[in-house]
């Protein structure tokens, strides 16, 4: 049996599904989630496998076969994968520390201190004003009237706590 001759025996609906289900595989495999296109490519490429064989029992085994033979790949991807092989190029290593200049805000402890006035009602996020430059800030759980003179008593991070001066000086 010569090759062409092969696929002459093979139904011509059989072909379209296999096309069809490596088509709706592509298209699943392109867009995020396991939808309406990965088991319609799942079903066709079944249905291409049964009608391509001689027997039910044929096309079973053959379905079976497939299915061992993806899963092998698959588990040999993983393999791969998770011994440095191909992850060099699939995950990313490099690390956003802050020894390599990353932060994820900028470093306000300098504020500790200083003396504003409140901008807007502080009950208890608001904002204030330092050296002309505003600043969202909360209290510790007072209520604040805008114009108020306040102090710089906390610095985590990007988060600013203020207490009235009044309180602060007392």
């Amino acid at each position: 049996m010569t090759f062409a001759e092969f696929f002459t025996s093979i139904p011509a609906i059989s072909i379209i599904l296999f096309v069809v289900g490596i088509i709706l595989m592509a298209v699943e495999l392109s867009i995020p989630g396991f939808g309406i296109a990965g088991i319609s490519s799942i079903i066709s490429l079944v249905l291409a496998i049964l009608l391509a064989s001689k027997s039910l029992a044929q096309g079973m085994v053959l379905v079976a076969a497939t299915a061992v033979v993806v899963i092998l790949m698959i588990a040999l991807f993983f393999a791969f994968l998770s011994k440095g092989r191909m992850s060099s190029k699939l995950v990313l290593k490099d690390e956003t520390s802050l020894e390599e200049g990353f932060s994820s805000s900028a470093d306000m402890s300098f504020l500790i201190g200083k003396a504003g006035k409140a901008e807007t009602t502080l009950r208890p996020a608001g904002r204030i004003v330092i050296d002309q430059k505003p600043y969202d800030v909360i209290t510790r759980g007072e209520f604040i009237s805008p114009g108020e003179t306040i102090v710089v008593v906390e610095v985590t991070g990007n988060r600013i706590v203020v207490a009235e001066a009044s309180n602060v000086l007392s």
